[in-house]
């Protein structure tokens, strides 16, 4: 397939995929191969269950057409991801519908403040990061000397190394991010 093929030729794709789907269900129930091209699909057959973690004997009738359609649904949720505030579950990672508009979590957080939602299927979300999370970013900032700098305003720390960038707790509890 060349370049020219995206999310956006979806029609295109599907008809291929369809395609794909019907020629290799007719060669596998109408086998006119010789026994080494029969041997060849034998072994394609089963590195494409393998590759596509299948686990009955039979070949699904419309197993390019299902993956075209899975691919699809996930370049849709990479396209709008950036919208949205994520359910942390597992059980909804994949479900938008239990995600939280960007929009309109701010403005809830500014109507009622708080940085705490509560998805569809009852999960409650923190959209900050935890302590946890800010300690081990903290520990990670310090272990890394190019965020260190030499140079300081005040000349009791003239040659005494300091931290350039750490997360603020106090911005924290408010909703601000800060490095």
């Amino acid at each position: 397939i060349c370049g020219c093929f995206s999310q956006h030729t979806r029609k295109a794709l599907l008809a291929l995929a369809e395609r794909a789907d019907v020629s290799l269900q007719d060669t596998i129930q109408n086998p006119s191969l010789a026994s080494t091209e029969s041997e060849e699909l034998r072994v394609e057959v089963l590195e494409t269950m393998r590759q596509f973690s299948l686990t009955s004997e039979e070949m699904p009738a419309n197993l390019y057409v299902d993956k075209m359609r899975q691919w699809f649904t996930k370049v849709h949720v990479a396209d709008r991801a950036h919208l949205y505030h994520p359910c942390r579950h597992p059980d909804c990672a994949d479900i938008m519908d239990n995600w939280k508009l960007i929009s309109e979590f701010e403005e809830e957080l500014a109507a009622n403040g708080g940085n705490v939602w509560v998805c569809p299927a009852g999960h409650q979300n923190c959209v900050l990061p935890s302590a946890t999370e800010v300690r081990d970013m903290n520990r990670n900032l310090l272990t890394h000397p190019e965020y260190y700098t030499m140079r300081a305003d005040y000349s009791i720390y003239e040659n005494c190394p300091l931290r350039r960038y750490r997360l603020c707790p106090g911005c924290l509890s408010s909703g601000i991010l800060m490095m």
